[in-house]
This record gives structure tokens, sequence and C-alpha cells, in this order.
């Protein structure tokens, strides 16, 4: 969804006559949640269960104009973001409009690199490894043939404000942003 968002934003102008600035990038449920309760547990509890599990997830810019547009109390019933005082009560779902273009750009720069990989012919599969292996779930396992002990790329754990401190300060470089000098895919 970054990716259409960053498409969108950066080809507004000629697109629609103006430039757009996104408000967010918001994450919906798309079926309602399977809910496991006891015979005695009530009707509203339940239902208070479900809006939790449909309660959309996502980046959202701060702005309690804009916070307020999506969902009028701002209670965090729909949106990721509850307001206390005009102000977002906790900053994990919130992002300045700087910081949402960083995130954007660095958006842009990956799909331009993962593509020119692509057309260079560099299609490895080196795969993403945190604390689960998706290997051991993946559909493609057989076409891909990778092995165990293969190289695979390690994830990272940033927390929020390190990752946004990262993305800002290459927005700040002289030369513009720099890319990973190993993308995926390569060796």
């Amino acid at each position: 969804m970054l990716i259409y968002l960053a498409t969108l934003s950066e080809n507004a102008e000629a697109r629609y006559g103006g430039k757009l600035a996104p408000a967010g990038i918001l994450y919906v449920p798309a079926s309602r949640p399977n809910l496991s309760a006891a015979r005695d547990v009530s009707k509203e509890k339940i239902q208070r269960e479900e809006a939790k599990k449909l309660r959309m997830n996502g980046l959202l810019i701060d702005d309690p104009d804009i916070l307020t547009a999506m969902e009028p109390d701002a209670a965090g019933t729909y949106i990721p973001v509850v307001l206390k005082n005009g102000v977002p009560a906790r900053r994990d779902s919130v992002v300045s409009p700087r910081e949402m273009n960083a995130i954007l750009r660095r958006v842009r720069d990956l799909a331009a690199s993962m593509a020119e990989e692509l057309h260079r012919g560099h299609l490895a599969a080196v795969p993403l490894k945190g604390d689960t292996d998706a290997c051991n779930w993946c559909p493609y396992f057989a076409v891909c043939c990778r092995e165990q002990e293969d190289t695979a790329r390690q994830m990272n754990k940033w927390d929020r404000d390190a990752v946004i401190a990262e993305l800002t300060e290459r927005e700040e470089e002289p030369d513009g942003p720099k890319l990973d000098p190993q993308p995926a895919g390569r060796h």
C-alpha cells in the first residue's frame, strides 16, 4: 500500500491537476473476525471485542483536524489514534508530514532499486529472516530450492523513533537518500 500511496502522491499533479498530501495510510481488515467466547459472555462484550479486531492500523498525519475528520471523537474506535486534549495519546501511529514524505521517499527508492536489480537479472532468493523463518511456510520452496544454510538477510529490530530518525536523516543528506548497498535478491 505504501507503493501505491507513494505513486499517487508523486503523480497527483499530472493526474488530478494539483498536489495531494497524504493524510495517512490505513490497513482495513477485509473480513469479520472469528471470536471465541464463553456462553455467558454478554453481546456487548462480544461487540467490543469484534470492534477492537476491526480497528484499522497504519500511519496517520499528526494533525487533529485530519484525525477528527476520520473519526469525529478520535476515540480510537476505528482509527489507531486516540486524541487526549487535542494531542495523540500515543505516538506509534502518527507521523508529521515531513516524516511521511521521508517514508514515501524511501519506498520509492526501494522500488526503483528492486526494479533495477530485476532488470539486471538479479533474481536470487535471499529471504528476510527474523524471529521466524518464512521459508518454513512458503509455497514456493520447491521452486527456489533454497536450503536452510543459504544466505538470508537478517531483520533488524528497530523501534519506531529510530526508523523515523534514520529516514529523516537520509532526506537531509546533500546528495539525497542513500540506498542500501545490498538490496534484496543480490548475493
